[in-house]
């Protein structure tokens, strides 16, 4: 009996000797785990505005300089962890000129510093059965909720993000209550136009793939502001080695969900009154080292008062981001008008096999018309280039170029006045350099 209990204590022991070192070592993933990474961004904006109905022209944009600093655990048990991210923005240089920086930098066209993201993250599942969710500090793009990453410094939300999967079928889910915007220190609760505080916002999203088929839902719930639905389909074709044909559709639609909807925006500029449609198909052809888009979109954004004109609005409070990506979009302006058809189409470049590996230059043209303001048909034009590089040396890996240039003209006098210019040239540049601390 003395030998029995001697042989159970110490295999208890033992267990216990084990478990214990079972557990530290799942524990020290979390530290044993971590990174630390980041991006050191120089940001150039210069939008330039002329041909006003008074011959006047305005400027505005800066050149900036960013630091993105990520710090990421591992899991403690393979289940929860904890990330954190320090942002901060540098004026480098700014026309005397300029009336803004175009959201580089912060109200009064100066830098900033902040704690852009600290959220504790926990993981479940298995591969067919799988979530993860994100509480606190963080970006997100779940749903039509979208931070923003093309500024000097992204912007972030505060809530909880819940992404994963199930048999095959995506899934996402967020709930936001404040923001911090890309020209901003602090978070801060969620307005509407008016300075009314808007509760929260929620979003969700399902997604599936087979075989060529990709299929998206995706929504979002403004508080008595805006509620807003997407459906995406797209279908690719394999035509031949290294060439495959995607077509596909999108449909947007943006509802008043309570009285802190008025219609109005920025400055009492006109939205639309009560519900915002848009209707588009795209067709993408990619051919060896030749991409080829084309798209066509139709806006339906109703907003009924004499001499003004409705447009389609995406975001869900003043201080909001939302998820747009229309391809008939361009880099200057939306081309979302009321009762405009709006068509793009343009083509890519990749040099690699001219021998300048990382080199992609593309060109796009916008032409939108159909819509009407005070009996007069208009219409709008853009032209659009893009060049991005990514350094291939390896004392420079890690550092891209990317620059988007977008000429915008109106056609008529009436959209000029309207809007205030009838040409818009924005030139936009980025230099960021990626790297890896530990």
């Amino acid at each position: 009996m003395h030998s029995f209990k001697k042989s159970a204590l110490t295999c208890a022991v033992a267990a216990l000797t084990l478990g214990s070192q079972i557990a530290s070592a799942n524990f020290s993933n979390l530290y044993e785990d971590a990174s630390v990474s980041g991006k050191l961004r120089v940001t150039h904006y210069d939008i330039q505005k002329s041909d006003k109905a008074d011959n006047s022209s305005s400027a505005a944009g800066a050149t900036t300089g960013g630091l993105m600093l990520d710090a990421k655990s591992g899991y403690a048990w393979d289940i929860i962890g904890f990330d954190a991210s320090l942002y901060s923005a540098v004026k480098l240089r700014m026309d005397e000129n300029n009336s803004h920086s175009n959201q580089l930098l912060n109200d009064d066209n100066k830098g900033f510093s902040k704690i852009g993201q600290a959220y504790v993250k926990v993981k479940l599942g298995n591969d067919d059965l799988n979530g993860k969710l994100q509480a606190g500090r963080q970006i997100i793009y779940n749903g039509l909720i979208s931070s923003s990453g093309s500024r000097t410094v992204p912007s972030s939300w505060q809530g909880y993000n819940l992404t994963g999967n199930a048999f095959g079928v995506s899934y996402g889910l967020a709930y936001v209550d404040q923001m911090s915007l890309r020209s901003e220190a602090g978070f801060h609760k969620l307005e509407n136009f008016d300075g009314k505080r808007i509760d929260y916002v929620m979003g969700g999203q399902l997604g599936y793939k087979i075989g060529g088929l990709d299929l998206m839902y995706r929504n979002a719930f403004s508080k008595d502001f805006l509620q807003a639905h997407n459906f995406n389909a797209a279908y690719t074709f394999n035509l031949a080695e290294n060439t495959d044909l995607t077509v596909g559709g999108r449909y947007f639609v943006t509802k008043e969900d309570g009285d802190l909807w008025t219609g109005t925006t920025w400055d009492g500029d006109t939205n639309f009154n009560d519900k915002a449609q848009n209707f588009s198909l795209n067709a993408k052809l990619a051919m060896n080292d030749w991409t080829v888009v084309a798209a066509v979109s139709k806006t339906k954004a109703e907003y009924n008062k004499a001499g003004e004109l409705g447009k389609y609005y995406y975001d869900f409070g003043k201080n909001t981001h939302g998820i747009w990506g229309l391809e008939t979009s361009g880099f200057a302006e939306d081309f979302m008008y009321d009762g405009e058809t709006a068509w793009m189409a343009g083509a890519q470049y990749d040099f690699a096999n001219l021998g300048v590996k990382g080199l992609n230059v593309g060109y796009f043209f916008h032409y939108g018309s159909g819509m009407e303001l005070n009996n007069k048909k208009l219409s709008e034009e853009e032209h659009d280039l893009l060049v991005t590089y990514a350094f291939q040396q390896e004392s420079l890996k890690g550092l891209s170029f990317k620059m988007k240039y977008g000429l915008y003209r109106t056609n008529d006098k009436e959209l000029r006045d309207y809007i205030g210019y009838g040409k818009r040239d924005d030139l936009r540049v980025w230099l960021d350099y990626k790297f890896v601390a530990f």
